[in-house]
Order: C-alpha cells, then sequence, then structure tokens
C-alpha cells in the first residue's frame, strides 16, 4: 500500500494539523535528554 499527499485535498491538510496538534505544548527530545543528564549536588 502505498499513500499519496496532495495538499489540494483538504481533509489530507486537516488530517495531518489534527496529528500535529498531539504534539503541541510537548518537551523537545533535546530538552529531555538535557535534563535527564544533568547531576545532582549532594
Amino acid at each position: 500500500m502505498k499513500f499519496k499527499f496532495d495538499h489540494h485535498q483538504d481533509f489530507q491538510l486537516e488530517a495531518i494539523n489534527a496529528i500535529a496538534g498531539l504534539f503541541a505544548g510537548q518537551p523537545r527530545e533535546e530538552d529531555i535528554i538535557r535534563y535527564g543528564l544533568q547531576r545532582r549536588n549532594s
């Protein structure tokens, strides 16, 4: 099965925007890695 994107199809743009919206406000991967590698001073 092969999917073909056609930017002239409004329903395809709406579907892409809906999926992209799921990730809005989520931390970026490099932020997670940076915070995950910080040492605590004890």
